[in-house]
């Protein structure tokens, strides 16, 4: 959140969790590939996730399906963005180089903070008028075809975030106290039915209905946990295909200049 002041401040704390403990729930593009996949949580992984922030912000854009393809792809978006260098350091120590804590970048925020300070206050030159390109540059088929190809990798990007989200809260939910007392109950009822024997007939006939219903519930959460995966994956699968499709026909089109 932004104060009044223009200070940034963090807000939401809905998923924090105890250094060492399992995850509840994460944003896919913004962990790291460890967090993901369930690993104990650590101290530079929320330095991890605020780096990624910040470069979204100094790209001014999220290219990134993952948070694990921003660091593969770091210097890739960053020289496309022609990032001056200055400003690369902190989200490439946070990122790429994984530090362990936010004291190890605090030192460099001054940095960035005057580069900041000196971007605004620089005057700036009038933009020049765009050369006329040829209007057989690119043909009316090729630009077609590349907006469509750019709303189909928008959207599939966006069907992503929300299978993310609907992982992450069917993760959580695995993960729960809760699912804990399931199978606690589970256990239960179960040792309670091998230590009755053969008599107790009406007792073993309810507990076996108990039972049922408890493993017919788990067995419920197991399968929306594995189907919530299966679409985040597919999603991450198309939106994967779709930006590669795009990027190619681009590079086709901008061969042809």
């Amino acid at each position: 959140m932004l104060t009044a002041g223009g200070e940034v401040r963090i807000a939401d704390f809905g998923l924090s969790g105890r250094i060492g403990g399992k995850s509840v729930g994460f944003t896919r593009a913004y962990c790291p590939a460890e967090q993901a996949e369930g690993a104990p949580l650590k101290p530079w992984m929320d330095v991890y996730a605020w780096g990624l922030t910040l470069l979204e912000m100094l790209l001014g854009k999220r290219p990134w399906t993952t948070g694990d393809e921003a660091a593969r792809r770091f210097e890739e978006f960053v020289e496309d963005a022609k990032l001056p260098e200055g400003m690369r350091t902190i989200p490439r120590r946070c990122i790429v180089e994984r530090v362990n804590g936010f004291y190890d970048v605090m030192p460099l925020l001054s940095t960035l903070s005057a580069l900041s300070k000196l971007a605004a206050q620089t005057p700036k030159r009038p933009p020049k008028a765009p050369p006329k390109k040829p209007q057989s540059d690119v043909s009316a088929a090729d630009r077609q075809a590349l907006e469509r190809l750019k709303a189909e990798w928008d959207e599939a990007n966006a069907q992503s975030d929300v299978c993310c989200e609907a992982f992450s809260r069917e993760e959580a939910r695995w993960n729960s106290r809760e699912r804990a007392q399931l199978d606690a109950d589970i256990e239960r009822k179960q040792s309670a039915l091998n230590h009755l024997g053969l008599f107790g007939f009406t007792k073993k006939k309810r507990l076996t209905a108990e039972l049922d219903a408890l493993e017919k519930r788990r067995a419920e959460w197991f399968a929306a946990h594995r189907e919530a995966r299966e679409r985040w994956d597919d999603a991450v699968k198309r939106t994967t295909a779709a930006q590669t499709a795009y990027e190619a026909l681009k590079k086709r089109v901008s061969g042809k200049k």
